[in-house]
């Protein structure tokens, strides 16, 4: 029934490099790097000020009377979505950074 089909012997077995023990740079897989504990709270605050930024420019760039002419909900809205879009920018600028070392 066995014919020809060989097990390999565990001498064999330990000598060959298993994918476990090849680095990660060697095998094409980007190092993870952990963020510092602070960053959520840095993200926090950095998303706050794009809120305030954003109303300020929107009220000098458009002027108040176009501000006071949106509902309240479209101007919640569109502040929100800037202000993420800003956030998950410099967000994968600083990934970016950490990951390679430089913009």
């Amino acid at each position: 029934m066995q014919d020809g089909i060989e097990e390999p012997k565990t001498e064999e077995m330990a000598s060959e490099p298993g994918p476990e023990s090849v680095p990660a740079e060697e095998a094409g897989v980007a190092p993870t790097l952990e963020a510092p504990p602070w960053m959520r709270f840095a993200y926090t605050i950095e998303f706050l000020l794009a809120l305030i930024a954003i109303v300020i420019l929107w009220t000098q760039v458009g002027g108040q009377g176009h501000m006071d002419l949106l509902p309240w909900y479209t101007k919640l809205s569109c502040v929100l979505a800037a202000a993420w879009w800003f956030g998950r920018k410099l967000g994968e600028e600083e990934e970016k950074i950490l990951t390679t070392g430089h913009v």
